[in-house]
């Protein structure tokens, strides 16, 4: 049975089945402990939404977005089963992210591990994760399926034919995709910033012509305003001097416990990484050591 969830930007949405067994294990549930955009909670106190909130987020637009094109293409041949696919990835493409978001893998991991170790990048440690979960709790995915939605949240195999389906949840095409829909209408919401994003208009327009999802012309403007506002974003709020300050602070405390915590090296572990949230700043503030890394770390907290 669909479940109804209550979303602050998108308001009463529903989820198929399938997505709730996932939202509902341990490895999901850890995205409640990761702040959506890490250290900028420390300046913009409204800033306080999680990575859970936004997969879900992405899951839906993901749904809704299949659904428009399936009225308009009849000949395309939507089915259920596809669409549930596509939800998966937008409800799992975030599941790899470590604490504190893009600071993890942006400041801290390329420290340690090899650049040709693909679970530095968050997409690849996503697919590992859902993979993970898939087994453990036999959620009823078959492993063809899973590699199509392994392929939807880090596009690289392109194993649809139908290429416009890598256009929903992570558009390396042409960067248009439910995801920014989604963080970029929560992001100045939450943070409770005058301008924002309406991306209604372009998930109703949107087409499929010759294997891309287009949009009319006349969507220009949302358009522009979609990577205005991104842009504004960046400049103004994740990269906030004093955001970036706190950034490089707390990967220096993670630089400090490395030796001790071993945090790099949890990326090519699932067991492991699955500990892996914010919360790791308390484990240290509390930690008893005399290591004078550690200590050195606890000074920078306070």
């Amino acid at each position: 049975m669909n479940k109804i969830i209550y979303d602050s930007v998108h308001g009463h949405i529903e989820l198929p089945k399938i997505c709730m067994d996932i939202i509902n294990t341990v490895e999901f549930q850890r995205l409640r402990d990761i702040y959506q955009l890490g250290t900028c909670y420390y300046v913009f106190p409204g800033a306080s939404h999680k990575r859970f909130e936004h997969s879900i987020g992405v899951c839906y637009l993901s749904g809704e977005l299949m659904y428009n094109l399936k009225d308009k293409h009849p000949e395309l041949n939507i089915d259920e089963k596809k669409i549930e696919l596509v939800q998966i990835a937008g409800l799992c493409h975030d599941l790899g992210h470590g604490p504190f978001s893009h600071l993890f893998d942006n400041e801290f991991i390329r420290k340690y591990q090899d650049i040709n170790n693909p679970n530095i990048h968050h997409e690849n440690r996503s697919c590992i994760m859902l993979k993970r979960i898939v087994s453990k709790y036999k959620i009823d995915i078959s492993d063809n399926d899973l590699e199509i939605i392994n392929d939807l949240i880090n596009p690289s195999k392109f194993i649809l034919k139908e290429k416009w389906i890598y256009q929903i949840v992570s558009n390396c095409y042409n960067g248009i995709d439910v995801d920014k829909f989604d963080y970029i209408a929560r992001d100045t919401k939450n943070i409770g910033l005058s301008y924002g994003f309406d991306f209604q208009r372009l998930l109703k327009l949107a087409k499929v012509i010759d294997n891309h999802i287009c949009y009319p012309i006349k969507t220009i403007f949302e358009i522009n305003n979609l990577f205005q506002t991104r842009h504004r974003l960046h400049k103004e709020i994740y990269s906030h001097p004093v955001v970036k300050s706190i950034e490089y602070m707390i990967s220096d405390i993670f630089t400090l416990c490395e030796n001790k915590l071993k945090i790099s090296e949890k990326i090519n572990n699932p067991e492991d990484f699955i500990i892996l949230n914010d919360s790791i700043i308390s484990t240290i503030e509390f930690m008893e050591s005399s290591d004078d890394k550690i200590m050195k770390a606890k000074e920078i907290l306070k």
